[in-house]
């Protein structure tokens, strides 16, 4: 298990089965000396790479640093839009980078993190995926609550579909059923809400169904079958 501190600035490492912290990572000192903080974290599908973005550097770019997960040395990095969060699907060799300061979505290759496209969104924040990974979701957290909900089809990297509304200001963070039939979205900030949504076929835009209320400014969230 990765985990970030924002404080400390480092990435703890830990054994999921004793529970021992086996490693401690440093954010790279030249970032650090810039104002950064690690923020998201996530590992490769075949756990050979771990992905932690970091935001606060001066200017429109933030980073996302890639370690060897053996070896624990950063083995690339690359500069994205401002408030980089992070996804990975095993369906494609990309890494998904909303970027809410830079109104789009990076996608680098997962080996290299070589630019392969920038999808054009408003304020794209959460991420998600279902197991599958055929489409990728963000939400539009600026937005007020239009255009809330954006899918990218994993396979041409575009926009799939309309953007779905929500009825609350902040949606923030997304997780999916495994099967990518529902999606859940906190409303963060002045709100008490998680918005459910239902995914049909053909079309991948997630349609409103239901809310549940639940303590106030809801941030993370995750699905547990």
């Amino acid at each position: 298990l990765w985990v970030n501190a924002d404080v400390a600035n480092v990435t703890t490492i830990i054994d999921t089965t004793t529970l021992e912290v086996k490693a401690v990572v440093h954010t790279p000192a030249d970032l650090v000396a810039m104002g950064a903080k690690p923020h998201d974290v996530i590992v490769g599908p075949q756990g050979r790479f771990a992905y932690v973005s970091v935001v606060g550097v001066p200017g429109p770019e933030d980073y996302v640093i890639q370690y060897d997960t053996e070896t624990l040395m950063e083995v690339g990095r690359a500069a994205v839009g401002d408030d980089p969060h992070l996804s990975v699907t095993p369906r494609t060799g990309y890494l998904y980078v909303p970027c809410q300061g830079a109104d789009a979505v990076f996608v680098l290759d997962r080996d290299t993190l070589e630019p392969v496209r920038m999808v054009d969104i408003p304020g794209a924040h959460g991420a998600g995926m279902p197991n599958g990974g055929k489409y990728f979701y963000t939400a539009n957290l600026p937005g007020g609550g239009d255009d809330a909900l954006w899918a990218i089809n994993t396979r041409t990297l575009r926009v799939a579909g309309q953007p779905a509304d929500s009825p609350y200001g902040v949606p923030h963070n997304i997780a999916l059923t495994p099967n990518g039939k529902k999606l859940y979205l906190t409303h963060s900030g002045p709100n008490n809400k998680v918005t459910v949504y239902e995914i049909g076929k053909p079309s991948p835009t997630p349609v409103l169904i239901g809310e549940v209320t639940v303590g106030d400014n809801p941030f993370g969230l995750a699905y547990v079958p």
